[in-house]
């Protein structure tokens, strides 16, 4: 039985207003040692934190956890399957195509990690495949483990895809190397654009007899972003004022 300085009711009372308290708090408020906070807390079931030197602590009825099984108050982060090595060794063992440290970083809120999951390795609780750049961690169950395999190999695949640049190909079929409208010289190209009979297609066409094949929407971009459109309207506004006045001083004569 907890000694009667330390009435059991008051500190469950204490750790229930409250939610969360540190250990130090705890003590500080009751004036015993940690020791006897946790069994007086025993019976009725506590977790602490995984975060912040598992100083945390919670009554277990009291987290409210996500769809991953955290829970986060005031910075203190909660699991369901208590300890940060059993939490790691679960999002492991259950994720759909295995983890990265990087991952598994973000999906904890915690940066160190890394001793945990050599630990785990080591005991055989999780599998580390080093074959790719980062190591990725995967189930100890062989079967489970194929199958994230297959999961990761999916996503790498459409990751290259994604960042693989656009084929781009002439009348014939043959592939046009890639070219980047911003090394064109500005002067040049502004002189083409500017002109009062060549069209954005007009360039387009001329570029690619050039060798320097482009996109139409990139000589678009290259008109909106320097406002050549604007600026063409009003040189050809002014060049007509000026025919204008050459005319009229002409019929004069």
């Amino acid at each position: 039985m907890p000694p009667k300085a330390f009435p059991r009711e008051k500190i469950i009372h204490f750790l229930q207003q409250h939610k969360v308290l540190q250990t130090s708090e705890l003590t500080k408020q009751f004036g015993c040692s940690k020791w006897t906070i946790f069994r007086i807390i025993k019976d009725i079931g506590y977790l602490t934190s995984y975060n912040r030197n598992n100083s945390g602590i919670t009554l277990a009825h009291i987290p409210e956890f996500d769809q991953n099984g955290l829970w986060n108050y005031r910075g203190f982060y909660f699991s369901r399957w208590g300890t940060l090595g059993k939490t790691i060794e679960h999002f492991v063992d259950e994720s759909r195509a295995g983890v990265t440290a990087g991952e598994l970083r973000k999906l904890l809120h915690h940066n160190n990690i890394y001793h945990h999951l050599t630990a785990a390795v080591g005991a055989r609780q999780v599998f580390r495949d080093t074959k790719e750049k980062k190591p990725v961690y995967y189930s100890n169950e062989p079967q489970k483990r194929r199958e994230q395999r297959k999961a990761r190999n999916k996503l790498l695949q459409k990751s290259d895809k994604k960042r693989r640049p656009e084929r781009r190909t002439d009348n014939e079929g043959h592939e046009l190397t890639s070219f980047d409208i911003e090394k064109v010289h500005f002067g040049y190209l502004a002189q083409l654009l500017l002109s009062e009979t060549l069209t954005a297609d007009d360039i387009y066409s001329m570029l690619e007899n050039m060798g320097k094949p482009v996109k139409r929407q990139e000589i678009t971009e290259i008109i909106i972003r320097h406002n050549l459109d604007l600026k063409k309207t009003r040189i050809e506004l002014v060049g007509q004022r000026t025919r204008g006045k050459h005319v009229a001083s002409a019929t004069k004569t």
